[in-house]
């Protein structure tokens, strides 16, 4: 209209090579029939819908199947979708429990691609309900060439759209997912040979993701599996402790309990023996019996305290064979003075030293101890 035609046959031709090399044959084609342009750049092909780079839809599928990380497949997956259909706007949808999840979306803003993770948002305001209800029914994409015109009649709204795509996800029949994408700027962006790519693309990310879901829940698997190792090691750690603890307290008390009752006995035979001597006329040989009874106290207190190493040692019990009725009248002399400080006498039927028996002679001792004291304390 400024009669620069050479400048604008210039413009008009770089655009026709971009519209080409975009895949955009139908303006292509406009613009050669309105303004005589054509190709600029003869050295690259004419891209038409048939014209399309397989080879690297291939080689994009490959890259999907090899990525095992679940966010960054999902990343990938959104990112190429979005170059490959030539979307300004796309978003994966994932069917978690029947229900539709937003999974990610990527917007083109000044010419960037930025993909953000959005896991756990409901799809209705980013898909209309009709077209994601129909792409589950019939397992095939859904194609809108220009929504302001071809969307009447749908119930539903789609805000600035001009071309709509939503392809299916299905893996072993099932609807796992949707890649629903956008292009606000033009009509029929979305031509056969795009969409076949991005079915392409669709069917290896079914597997992908369910792959890289699968990868996920082992991951969490093995961490919940690492951390209830850690809580039962830590849980055997405390019984042990606590066992420790119990065992150590019952020694504790045994000890106490075991060595109390000779050492009881020491103090009956040195008060006694202290008696006998304190008297007008001295009683030595009264005396003298309590002294050897506190000397046999003090070797029971050794023999006691030799046993109990032996057992936290747990060096095996000596047996060796012994006469019970001198063992038994060795442990009642030891109780004697305790039984006539509380007036309690000890009637016994022993017989002869024939009864003899194999067992570890300060266990026996102790055994018979433990019963005569405890009667003693039970009667006072």
């Amino acid at each position: 209209a400024a009669g620069i035609r050479s400048a604008a046959a210039h413009h008009t031709d770089i655009a026709a090579d971009v519209y080409a090399q975009w895949g955009a044959a139908a303006k292509t084609s406009q613009l050669a029939q309105e303004f005589g342009a054509a190709v600029s750049r003869q050295d690259r092909p004419l891209a038409t819908d048939d014209g399309l780079d397989m080879s690297l839809a291939l080689r994009t599928s490959q890259a999907l199947s090899e990525e095992i990380l679940l966010d960054n497949l999902v990343r990938s997956l959104m990112r190429d979708m979005i170059v490959h259909a030539g979307a300004d706007f796309g978003t994966l949808i994932m069917m978690r429990g029947g229900m539709p999840v937003v999974e990610a979306s990527g917007t083109i803003t000044d010419g960037k691609l930025s993909v953000k993770r959005e896991t756990g948002q409901e799809s209705a305001p980013v898909v209309p309900a009709t077209i994601l209800n129909t792409v589950k029914a019939t397992r095939k994409a859904f194609l809108l060439a220009d929504a302001r015109t071809d969307f009447q009649g749908l119930h539903g709204s789609v805000t600035g759209a001009r071309s709509i795509l939503c392809v299916p996800i299905v893996r072993r029949g099932d609807l796992t997912g949707v890649v629903y994408l956008e292009n606000n700027l033009a009509g029929g962006v979305f031509a056969p040979a795009r969409i076949a790519m991005i079915e392409l693309l669709a069917s290896q990310a079914a597997i992908s993701l369910e792959n890289a879901t699968l990868y996920a829940e082992l991951v969490q698997e093995n961490e919940r599996r690492a951390r209830s190792e850690a809580a039962l090691l830590t849980a055997r750690a405390e019984l042990a402790r606590t066992s420790q603890l119990t065992t150590l307290g019952g020694l504790a008390a045994s000890i106490a309990h075991e060595i109390n009752q000779p050492l009881s006995a020491i103090a009956s035979h040195a008060d006694a023996s202290r008696r006998w001597l304190e008297r007008p006329r001295p009683d030595l040989p009264n005396a003298l019996k309590g002294v050897e009874s506190i000397r046999a106290g003090v070797d029971r207190v050794t023999k006691i305290i030799q046993a109990l190493r032996s057992i936290a040692r747990q060096v095996p019990q000596t047996f060796e064979e012994m006469a019970v009725d001198p063992m038994i009248r060795h442990v009642l002399h030891l109780t004697e003075a305790e039984a006539v400080m509380s007036e309690i006498s000890v009637t016994t039927r022993l017989g002869s030293e024939e009864y003899r028996v194999m067992g570890d002679r300060t266990q026996l001792e102790q055994v018979m101890l433990n019963l005569i004291t405890n009667a003693v304390d039970a009667m006072v």
